[in-house]
């Protein structure tokens, strides 16, 4: 067989290699690190599972993303990468519809909110059928943006490695993986905490005791769109008598398809970035050459340690990332009008920020200087800037307004000073400027930038920063990608300057630099490709240099993945999210029980006790924000939102005799029962930035020795449990008596 169709046969072959790959290295990962005497076929029958079940609802939502982006084609006209922009206006679409339809109070778990919520999906999905009838149109997109007929497709190769691990990290439950991320102590407390109290309440709202409720929070809202989808499917899986809340349901199916649908960010970003190197690296090589640097440098973006943590849970990055690649490839499209080029960039670079407001200043700047670099003129860059202005106006308006009508300040937290500080006091602001800003001098920040703990050192960049200054060397020295290498160069420096003076200096937030790192690295490996090939025109000094560098990025994932929680990455991977809840102590027998209970956490031990029974329990967290895994009704706050115990200890006062009795009525009138207090925490809490001399964190009037003092009260409270590895310790309110005294 020869032509086309011998063609079409070798692709269909290589892609069922790469997926057997794929499948085979998810199942070596999630064999290993397993607990004593649980089988390796335990771990790679959970793993296989939940990638089935949450990566099914995931890829539903990306395939309608996908159909809502084939919408916009018009938009698109001329463009030689119709399939990537239509991914990436189709997440952006989608993003912002999850937004919307999550603040109209439609995603809830009624009949109408599974209507509200598999409209849009409907729609999409119904687009890609229409359109895969006609003509082919999705397979010719294919054929000629990624799979051009002579290269072989067995360079996907290089992105099974990272890819793997993600996937298999992703199906483990948050809370446990990744100690650089504190075991994903982000996701708890709002990630995924928000979309299940918005799920709960019926309407995506800023809520007055978690002030990240306040950010544009479109991430988020996808897991709420996620909830609205798949709870009620997982209400009818095998649930015993009482209902559990939405992310709680069944084996955390929902929690996990979250994180699957984070990673499918990640896996976008890889996508784009491999067509912008492509476009850009055809200018030094043969397309086919370029076609290869592009999918290596799609297989650094995954490779990337960071890019495997984040995306592995339930995060917002990755949705920058993904879409500043895409708006990157808008930018330097010659085929669109620059009011094309606009439109799109600011629509992608608008609901990029409403994923994570940061990517105002981390993401924004390499696409802005790459939009401007390849304009025809000024003229032309006037029209570009005012399509843009436009359509980020649009994708950011409804987070401005939800914030408006809430706080009178429509970017609240932040520019307090000039529209108002809502319901929050100076001290409060100024608690959350001290933690969300580096105060120390230029000196200081400079050193931390290139430091292990906080910069690009860190072990999770795996030296991809100096190697990228590497690679940018020979890049700029090479004719054919000097100009876009410089371009890619000045936008990063302006996003590295962003990092250094309006954030408080967490790797992490140099996520958004993958983007132009990796096309760096891809322009380098261009810039090898036409330096020497052998005589069959392989560019041995391209595979060298990029086996190399995937080698490293490879090497330290790996080591990485398997190091996590001592050597056992897989520990609850076969016990899923009773391991957390106390899901999985259903059925057991009373002695079995109180045997499991010794080593159950608070959330399991209180989600199995009688207290959540109780109607009028109310547990009160201090110290810890946490409260996803608990099915018990919690109060809690955020770091810097108001303290309930911290308002009575005022009244009248920590060293007043009566300060017990004082603030446990208070607490009384809130309707807490219970109070489950992280003593180390909240050390941590008011120890703050270590790097900041006097930085303190929480609420100054409660501090662990006043506490102690007041919990030493048995007139108040006594102690019920305590988990002293962990320094938390669990107590109850003694119910005030008739006659005045406590009983």
């Amino acid at each position: 067989m020869t032509g086309p169709d011998a063609t079409d046969a070798n692709h269909r072959r290589d892609y069922a290699i790469v997926a057997t790959v794929l499948v085979a290295a998810v199942c070596l990962l999630a064999s290993r690190g397993l607990p004593d005497g649980v089988p390796a076929l335990a771990g790679i029958a959970s793993a296989l599972w939940m990638l089935l079940v949450g990566g099914s609802l995931a890829a539903v939502y990306m395939l309608g993303a996908l159909g809502l982006g084939s919408l916009a084609s018009p938009l698109i006209r001329g463009t030689t990468s119709p399939l990537t922009l239509r991914a990436g206006i189709g997440v952006a679409i989608m993003l912002w519809l999850s937004h919307f339809l999550g603040w109209l109070g439609l995603l809830t778990e009624n009949a109408t909110g599974i209507a509200a919520a598999w409209l849009p999906i409907a729609l999409g999905c119904g687009v890609l059928i229409a359109q895969s009838r006609r003509a082919g149109q999705f397979k010719a997109a294919c054929s000629t943006e990624q799979c051009p007929p002579r290269v072989s497709q067995l360079w996907w190769l290089a992105w099974v490695p990272g890819l793997a691990i993600m996937l298999v990290a992703a199906c483990s439950p948050p809370g446990w993986l990744w100690d650089s991320e504190a075991g994903g102590y982000d996701v708890l407390s709002y990630h995924l905490q928000l979309p299940a109290e918005w799920l709960a309440r019926g309407s995506l709202e800023p809520l007055d005791h978690n002030v990240y409720s306040y950010l544009p929070s479109y991430m988020e809202a996808a897991y709420l769109h996620l909830a609205a989808m798949g709870g009620p499917l997982l209400s009818l899986v095998g649930e015993s008598g009482e209902r559990w809340p939405a992310f709680l349901r069944h084996d955390g199916e929902l929690m996990i398809a979250c994180q699957l649908l984070h990673a499918t960010m990640g896996v976008l970003t890889a996508w784009s970035v491999c067509r912008v190197v492509q476009v850009m690296g055809e200018r030094a090589v043969p397309a086919a050459n370029a076609r290869i640097t592009g999918i290596l440098s799609g297989g650094v973006v995954l490779a990337t340690p960071w890019v495997i943590v984040v995306g592995s849970m339930a995060y917002n990055e990755l949705a920058v990332t993904a879409l500043s690649a895409a708006a990157l490839l808008a930018a330097t499209d010659a085929g669109l009008k620059p009011w094309q080029r606009g439109l799109i960039t600011g629509l992608l670079v608008g609901v990029a920020c409403s994923a994570k407001p940061t990517a105002a200043f981390l993401a924004a700047p390499v696409v802005g200087v790459a939009l401007l670099a390849h304009l025809p003129s000024w003229r032309c860059g006037l029209w570009a800037l005012g399509a843009g202005c436009l359509a980020g106006i649009f994708a950011v308006t409804p987070w401005l307004v939800r914030n408006e009508l809430a706080t009178g300040n429509h970017i609240f937290p932040q520019g307090a000073s000039l529209f108002g500080a809502g319901h929050w006091t100076a001290e409060q602001l100024a608690g959350y400027r001290g933690a969300h800003h580096f105060g120390g001098s230029i000196g200081e920040r400079l050193g931390l930038s290139v430091s292990s703990t906080r910069g690009m050192l860190h072990p999770q960049w795996a030296l991809l920063f100096p190697i990228a200054a590497l690679a940018l060397i020979g890049a700029v020295l090479h004719r054919a990608t000097r100009r876009q290498a410089i371009v890619l160069l000045i936008g990063a420096a302006l996003c590295i300057l962003g990092w250094l003076g309006l954030t408080h200096l967490q790797s992490r937030f140099l996520l958004p630099m993958v983007v132009p790192l990796a096309a760096i690295v891809g322009l380098a490996l261009a810039a090898l490709a036409s330096i020497r090939s052998r005589a069959d025109g392989a560019p041995w000094p391209m595979h060298a240099g990029a086996g190399l560098l995937l080698t490293l990025l490879w090497a330290s994932s790996v080591a990485g993945f398997l190091r996590e929680r001592g050597g056992y990455p897989n520990a609850v991977l076969a016990g899923m999210l009773g391991h957390f809840t106390g899901q999985a102590a259903d059925g057991l027998e009373p002695a079995e029980l109180r045997e499991y209970l010794r080593d159950a956490g608070p959330a399991a031990t209180l989600n199995l006790t009688p207290v959540h029974r109780s109607p009028a329990a109310l547990v009160y967290l201090i110290g810890d924000a946490t409260p996803l895994f608990f099915r018990v009704p919690v109060l809690y706050h955020t770091t810097w939102d108001t303290s309930p115990l911290g308002h009575a200890l005022r009244v009248p006062g920590p060293d007043d005799p009566g300060a017990p009795v004082a603030w446990a009525t208070a607490l009384r009138a809130r309707g807490v029962t219970h109070i489950l207090v992280n003593f180390s925490e909240l050390e941590r809490l008011h120890r703050g930035d270590p790097e900041v001399e006097g930085d303190s964190w929480y609420d100054p009037a409660v501090t662990p020795d006043v506490l102690r003092r007041l919990f030493g009260d048995a007139n108040s409270v006594r102690p019920l449990r305590e988990w002293p590895e962990s320094g938390v310790v669990l107590f109850e309110l003694v119910a005030n008596d008739p006659a005045g005294g406590a009983r």
